[in-house]
């Protein structure tokens, strides 16, 4: 009995050394998961804040687009009305020339018409004279009337056609500012959530030569048509890419930028964010 308590002794004293050392094992795991989980807690506040600031920068510009837009179509829809009221003018004096032409060729004929009287009529010499005069001066009048409605006419087109131009020039810059409303709108509606895509295959489009990419992501991953996504590959930026057609778990984007030497593969990481 005295030896089976020796190695009983023994065998305690070894159990207690094992214990305190799996202990201190055990301690020194917990701080550093402890360490670990500030420091990722830490990380996810940063990037967190960073996504709220990128979505107030997002709805600002979001917010001054809508605003250029609205003064923009403003300053259109008075030009157009301009345009209209100089198009309707420049008619009315068109309509008011055309009578005075009328007039004038009415006073030409009569003049003619008396001019003959008077080789056949002498008693009437006197009367025709007076009547020729008139129409020499109706005939006066009404040439003047055309001068100026021509000179009239003449401006009013002119200030048309500058009008014109400017519609189109304004034309063009509110097709610019929605464009640029539609591709702020767009990035505000492509802030997908975290995802794993991949290029599943590159083809150019025959007709507008744009490099297509098709991708292993879709609506399923609130994918939305302008959406902006990232090609990373061994964690160097490769390319832009714009959606252009979105369907359940697939889509086609089109290259919108590329990096200097590079071109995009079959394989290359997609992301949502280039911090991904």
């Amino acid at each position: 009995m005295h030896g089976l308590t020796k190695v009983l002794v023994a065998f305690a004293a070894i159990l207690a050394v094992v214990l305190a050392t799996l202990t201190i094992a055990y301690t020194i795991n917990a701080d550093a998961v402890t360490a670990q989980n500030r420091e990722l807690q830490a990380a996810l506040q940063a990037s967190e804040a960073s996504r709220a600031k990128q979505s107030s920068e997002v709805e600002a510009r979001s917010a001054n687009a809508d605003t250029a837009y609205a003064l923009l179509q403003q300053r259109f829809d008075a030009l157009r009305s301009q345009v209209v009221e100089l198009e309707r003018q420049a008619a009315e004096a068109r309509a008011a020339q055309s009578r005075a032409e009328r007039d004038l060729a009415a006073a030409r004929s009569e003049a003619q018409i008396a001019a003959g009287t008077v080789k056949t009529q002498s008693d009437l010499i006197s009367s025709v004279s007076g009547d020729n005069q008139t129409l020499l001066d109706s005939e006066r009048r009404a040439r003047r009337e055309v001068i100026e409605l021509t000179d009239r006419r003449n401006e009013l087109e002119s200030q048309v056609a500058s009008l014109r131009e400017t519609n189109r020039l304004q034309s063009e810059q509110l097709a610019l500012l929605q464009r640029e409303l539609a591709e702020t709108q767009g990035e505000r509606r492509g802030e997908a959530g975290r995802f794993a895509a991949s290029v599943q295959d590159v083809r150019v489009d025959p007709g507008s030569q744009d490099t297509l990419v098709s991708l292993n992501i879709g609506r399923e991953e609130r994918i939305r048509p302008a959406t902006r996504l990232y090609v990373i590959r061994d964690n160097q930026w490769i390319a832009n890419l714009d959606v252009v057609d979105v369907d359940v778990n697939t889509s086609v984007a089109r290259v919108a930028t590329l990096a200097s030497g590079q071109t995009v593969r079959r394989g290359d990481r997609v992301t949502s964010t280039l911090g991904n």
